[in-house]
């Protein structure tokens, strides 16, 4: 059970429950990909184009870029429909943090990629300890170092269970609609072979399946980051401190909750 900080009633997030909170992050993502149709159009535009023009280098990595734009948004959805309070306030919520998780996101890569070198633990370490990095940006408004380090204190003690929670599961839900994915691939390959004939037809069911895959697997990735700010929430909550939209929100009234 969560410690609950000074000023606050009741926590809304005082267990984690992987499938119970899955479960609520498809209307947020939905609603957040109706907020933003710009982003959320051009990321489906480089999977066109990839599709069309798979020799053009580049597809992925402004696909990433772009993918920031809207995961700030979707932490902001998932924190107002945990706190209703704040769904009307956006002036509490910092203004672009999009370009600090991008450096943010160089920096705990990098730092993973190098930890892997040394017999892979230290990379993985690494990574979960920054794990909620992202969150704290987008809701704290910290700095890039600030909110890394914010994440290694919040996270002491708690990586096995915040890990499962946040990586465990949703890896092996992603390995099972892969699977699936896999073999429904496999049966329209053969099927639409026997349409298409020569290099080019093949390549070009190769292409098309490539794009279903992404999108796929983009649409289970936001559904999975909602989790992060559940877990956000619980650990600063369970280490008796209040979010910095909290403490905004009000010292000396109770917050309402969802």
């Amino acid at each position: 059970m969560n410690q609950i900080p000074a000023g606050i009633s009741s926590s809304p997030v005082p267990e984690l429950n992987f499938w119970n909170d899955w479960k609520k992050s498809l209307p947020i993502v939905i609603e957040t990909v109706t907020a933003v149709p710009i982003p959320v159009a051009a990321i489906l535009g480089t999977v066109l184009l990839k599709l069309f023009l798979p020799n053009i280098p580049g597809w992925d990595l402004l696909q990433t870029i772009i993918m920031f734009f809207v995961l700030s948004k979707l932490m902001q959805a998932t924190y107002k429909s945990l706190v209703p309070a704040s769904r009307d306030r956006s002036e509490l919520f910092p203004v672009n943090p999009e370009f600090k998780m991008i450096g943010a996101a160089i920096i705990v890569n990098m730092g993973t990629v190098f930890g892997c070198l040394f017999f892979i633990v230290p990379g993985i370490w690494f990574a979960m300890v920054h794990m909620m990095t992202q969150e704290i940006i987008v809701l704290e408004g910290c700095g890039i170092f600030e909110a890394m380090a914010k994440s290694r204190q919040i996270m002491s003690g708690n990586l096995w269970s915040i890990a499962s929670y946040c990586a465990l599961w949703p890896i092996l839900i992603s390995l099972g609609v892969l699977i699936a994915l896999g073999i429904v691939a496999v049966i329209f390959y053969f099927g639409a072979g026997a349409i298409l004939h020569g290099n080019a037809g093949n390549e070009m069911i190769k292409n098309m399946l490539v794009a279903v895959f992404t999108v796929v697997m983009l649409a289970l990735g936001l559904t999975y980051k909602t989790l992060a700010v559940h877990a956000y929430v619980y650990l600063m909550h369970l280490s008796g401190q209040r979010t910095a939209i909290e403490q905004q929100l009000g010292d000396s009234s109770s917050i309402e909750m969802g």
